[in-house]
């Protein structure tokens, strides 16, 4: 017999808001990231992404801040660790990207 390989199934993602009302559009986009990490969905039981607007300046402006908590069997952990990695910034895009790419670098040291 061969051996099939096992279907992928989808990230168990939870989306919250923080500080901000929610977005279709923001959790489009986060949602499109979490299906690039679909090849690790036998490794994770939840996948957690708070968006945060913690602070709101009127000359500054808004900046944003992702933080992913991931649960495996292994374990609870929060990325991105590094703290120049979690700093809030205005470009959602750019908070994402960092977010998604910590939490991608997070489970392939842990696969293997």
């Amino acid at each position: 017999m061969s051996a099939e390989p096992m279907p992928i199934t989808p990230i168990p993602l939870h989306i919250t808001f923080r500080g901000l009302n929610p977005s279709a559009t923001i959790e489009s986009a986060i949602r499109r990231r979490a299906s690039q990490l679909e090849r690790f969905s036998a490794h994770v039981l939840r996948f957690d992404v708070i968006v945060e607007l913690p602070q709101r300046d009127r000359h500054t402006g808004s900046n944003y801040a992702i933080r992913i908590e991931i649960t495996t069997p292994f374990g609870k952990a929060i990325v991105p660790r590094d703290p120049a990695l979690s700093e809030t910034q205005k470009d959602f895009q750019v908070v994402l990207r960092s977010a998604f790419d910590a939490a991608d670098r997070h489970l392939e040291s842990e696969s293997q």
